[in-house]
């Protein structure tokens, strides 16, 4: 057969769109323009098969294309040409045209092979693509299920432990207080001042714990509050100047906006603290309306940004990742800006439905006893 030089481009053409697995209908819509091209096609008809006893059978006429799922084979039409993906199994799918032009099975023959690897290649990203969406929708899932999980214990150990604690230690010093004013009995108070101590230490570290876990002046002051409370904290450990500003008018967010915004907080300020070398740490909190967003900047080593997606490198395990679910979760943004000695900045922003003030941070304080 002898083509001519507009056939052999027109060729050409399909094969490079093929090699890039396009959607199903516009390679169909494709090799139909190709084939009405040369062999005067007007109806062509491509039936595949990527999972058992499962085909997907596309027609295309002039003005439209219609799509069907089949749980039988489709048997290719009477009339017409057509060229099987794979002799040795028909079942596997064919091209059919309903050209019957004497080049029409020999530019079949061309042409099957691409469009069997192309349609192969696309429902291989389609299935890597639903394996990535799924494992990332259960690390979502796992993220959400330990928060929930901390705030639950966290609330346990304030409200019944902590409470049980405070009790004890009011009991314990009402027995001090009675046996100390007994003579002969000085040893048996001193006992109970020591035991009474370490009660205080307990209690001391339970809330210190139940803080860790999830803060409570996150939900009785909001999240500028907590976040202010973490810089302090973290300044007290690290000796690192650390700065806190927000803008806008502070918003009442959701729980769980408020809990992952904290949460990608406290992340990025981790990793600055133990990774960045950093003499100075910046963090903002803007309100707009409809959106939150946090920036945190440091002044550090920086890193390669290229090594974000390298599997094992520090800048993968360094909460990063934790930091994309979290984000991901809630339908937000996030970016790095680094570079060699030129510090690091996250940025987060996070849209959030607007509510309005429902009285539940009146007449309450924060005070550790």
């Amino acid at each position: 057969m002898s083509l001519l030089r507009s056939h052999i481009e027109r060729l050409a053409k399909l094969s490079r769109l093929l090699a890039t697995a396009p959607e199903e209908e516009t390679l169909v819509g494709e090799l139909l323009q190709t084939l009405r091209t040369i062999v005067f096609a007007k109806e062509v008809r491509v039936v595949h098969s990527d999972a058992p006893s499962a085909w997907k059978d596309w027609t295309a006429g002039p003005q439209t294309i219609h799509v069907y799922d089949r749980e039988d084979f489709p048997l290719r039409l009477s009339k017409g040409t057509v060229s099987f993906f794979e002799p040795e199994n028909e079942s596997a799918g064919f091209v059919w045209t309903d050209s019957e032009e004497p080049a029409a099975g020999q530019v079949l023959s061309w042409v099957a092979p691409m469009v069997h690897t192309s349609l192969m290649l696309r429902a291989a990203l389609k299935r890597g693509q639903q394996n990535i969406l799924s494992e990332q929708s259960l690390a979502r899932k796992e993220l959400r299920a330990r928060d929930e999980e901390r705030r639950r214990i966290a609330r346990e150990l304030h409200d019944d432990l902590g409470q049980s604690m405070v009790t004890l230690k009011l009991s314990l010093k009402w027995i001090e207080d009675t046996i100390a004013e007994k003579s002969g009995m000085e040893e048996a108070a001193e006992e109970l001042t020591r035991a009474r101590t370490s009660v205080s230490t307990m209690l001391g570290k339970i809330r210190d714990l139940s803080h860790v876990m999830y803060p409570g002046v996150l939900d009785t002051l909001g999240i500028v509050a907590a976040i202010k409370e973490l810089v302090h904290q973290s300044t007290s450990r690290s000796g690192i100047e650390i700065d806190c500003m927000s803008t806008g008018a502070e918003q009442t967010l959701p729980e769980n906006t408020a809990f992952g915004m904290y949460r990608c907080c406290q992340e990025a300020l981790n990793n600055a603290v133990r990774h960045s070398e950093a003499s100075r740490i910046q963090i903002e909190i803007g309100f707009e309306p409809g959106s939150v967003r946090l920036k945190v900047a440091d002044n550090g080593k920086g890193f390669d940004p290229r090594t974000l997606s390298a599997p094992g490198s520090q800048a993968t395990n360094s909460g990063f990742w934790t930091i994309r679910q979290r984000v991901a979760d809630l339908r937000g943004s996030f970016r790095v800006s680094t570079a060699h000695r030129q510090g690091t900045v996250v940025e987060i922003i996070v849209p959030y439905d607007v509510r309005k003030p429902d009285g539940r941070r009146k007449n309450k304080t924060t005070g550790r006893g």
